[in-house]
């Protein structure tokens, strides 16, 4: 096992190794196309799914592109796409932070509500974050869309992945668990967790968007006239960032 020293050592190796990686997967594709290389998040389903299919529709609109995904933990996922590993992000909620190498794409691919589940619960304290002061509350580590949540609620608890917190809330280690609508109900059905309930209103309702390296910037006028001209749906919620 490595300790913290090791592996601070070994870090400027492993980042090479998988930009190694992701220059061979760049070369993979026809003769003819562009490989466009995104990072997204490991464990990203299923908004990673939707996210490939409507970006390579709005890439062949372009020309002679395909997309190619390497996901990594969400911190690297940004890390690849902030430093041009890749040739951006596919698919993120708004940035926070110093990210100057990236721009967002003022298109929005599709929304997501973020919401309460439970177990022993069937009513919400209140419909805003700040409502559930005093109650053990699991978020998934790492999430741009929910990183500001522990600064509101002091009883937070991270868990690794979206599995991993439904199951802290399975066995009575949390009072709610906050996660992506979508996400929930997934995890649920696959892991048959039926005594969990998915409670309303949504906490939540944000936007997700693809961001582009800067390398790559100069396609961000034609991509965005792809992506309304694919008349996605995107005017049906309000857009809160």
């Amino acid at each position: 096992m490595f300790n913290n020293l090791t592996l601070k050592s070994k870090l400027p190796s492993l980042v090479k190794l998988n930009a190694a990686i992701v220059v061979i997967m760049m070369s993979i594709g026809s003769a003819d196309a562009r490989v466009m290389l995104f990072s997204s998040v490991t464990n990203g389903e299923p908004f990673l799914s939707l996210g490939r299919q409507v970006l390579t529709e709005a890439y062949e609109c372009l020309g002679d592109y395909e997309v190619e995904i390497q996901t990594f933990p969400a911190k690297r996922a940004l890390y690849f796409a902030n430093h041009g590993y890749a040739d951006g992000e596919l698919i993120r909620p708004k940035l926070v932070g110093d990210f100057d190498n990236l721009k967002r794409i003022d298109v929005p691919l599709f929304s997501y509500e973020l919401v309460a589940v439970s177990k022993l619960h069937t009513n919400m304290p209140g419909s805003k974050v700040q409502d559930f002061k005093g109650k053990i509350v699991g978020i998934i580590r790492g999430f741009q869309s929910t990183k500001h949540i522990p600064e509101t609620l002091s009883n937070a608890v991270l868990a690794h992945d979206g599995e991993h917190l439904l199951k802290l809330l399975q066995n009575g280690r949390i009072d709610y668990a906050f996660m992506m609508k979508e996400a929930a109900v997934q995890t649920i059905t696959k892991f048959d967790l039926s005594e969990l309930k998915i409670l309303t209103p949504s906490l939540e309702t944000k936007w997700f968007y693809h961001y582009l390296h800067k390398k790559n910037w100069h396609l961000i006028p034609k991509l965005e006239h792809c992506l309304r001209e694919m008349n996605l749906n995107t005017g049906t919620v309000e857009k809160t960032d």
